[in-house]
């Protein structure tokens, strides 16, 4: 078995950077934002 980050690094993607997450949070704010407007 591997660990999230070693998997990850096998497709380039850094999971231990902060851009990394920041990016994805990013994400989730960007589709809570969808959702607001649909319900709203």
């Amino acid at each position: 078995m591997r660990s999230a980050a070693d998997l990850a690094a096998h497709f380039n993607i850094d999971i231990r950077t902060p851009d990394f997450w920041r990016l994805g949070l990013n994400l989730i704010r960007q589709d809570i934002k969808c959702l607001e407007a649909l319900v709203g």
